[in-house]
Parts: structure tokens; sequence; C-alpha cells
């Protein structure tokens, strides 16, 4: 019993199988600074063909340029952390809402496995992303069962 109630708060909880979770973290934050990067890029390239490379650009104008990529960067700086909390929030809700089915399916299987008890099925909710696969685990189950009580 208490095995179980361990297992349910683990299923109510954010971090359900932090392998996957953090791959997906990763995959997320690599993508965010990938574009980051990418757009202090594209802003240096800018400033190199506008202000370095032209020679009619004024005194003013460079001022002007200048006091706009700054705020630009400013406004990069101050925004990056900002999103990139709330893409990883919602990085690890949308990764939980696949992690938490894995893990049930999981430890189902194990239990399944170890008490050879081919009777038991899988029940997930019908909005659950692996409704699927649960629904092809059962009908495997189903064929095995039948054969296990063919054969005795």
């Amino acid at each position: 019993m208490r095995k179980r109630e361990k297992e349910s708060e683990r299923r109510g909880r954010l971090l359900v199988n932090p392998k996957i979770q953090l791959a997906y973290w990763k995959l997320i934050l690599v993508t965010m600074l990938l574009t980051t990067l990418i757009i202090f890029a594209g802003l240096y390239q800018f400033l190199d063909q506008v202000i370095i490379k032209n020679p009619h650009v004024t005194y003013e104008d460079t001022r002007i340029i200048l006091s706009l990529f700054y705020q630009t960067s400013l406004f990069l700086v101050i925004a990056f952390p900002s999103i990139t909390i709330a893409l990883l929030i919602w990085g690890l809700i949308i990764s939980n809402q696949i992690a938490g089915p894995l893990y049930r399916l999981e430890k189902e299987l194990d239990r399944i496995l170890n008490s050879k008890d081919f009777g038991r099925r899988f029940e997930v909710r019908k909005d659950d992303p692996l409704k699927n696969l649960s629904d092809q685990i059962n009908q495997l189950l189903d064929k095995i069962d039948s054969n296990e009580k063919g054969s005795a």
C-alpha cells in the first residue's frame, strides 16, 4: 500500500521522469541559445555593414544606430531570462504530459511481468497522449491471456 502511495505522489509531481524531462529542457535551452546567438550575429553584421563599411554614414547617424542597437540589446538581455523561465516552465508541463504516462506504463508493465498476471489492463484517461499505445498493449495482453488460458 505504501509503495502505491509513493507512486501516486510521484505521478502528481512535475518531474516524474527526470532523465526524459531534462533532455527535453536541454533541447529548449540549446534552441534558445542558438536563436539568441543568431540574432546577435545578425545585429553585429548589420552594424558592420551600415556603420563600418559605409563611408557615407555621418556621426549623428552612427549615434542613432548605436543607440537603437543598445536599446535592442538591452531588451534582449532583459527579455531572454524571462522568456527562458517561461519556456522552461512550459517545457516542464508539456514533458510531464508525456513522461507521466510513460512512467505509469513502465510501472504497470513491471507489475504485469513480475506477477505474470496477463489479465491486468492499463487504464488511462481518454485524453492521454499515450492512449493508443496503452490500447495496443491491452490488445497484446488480451492475446497473451487468451493463449495462456487456451494452453492451460
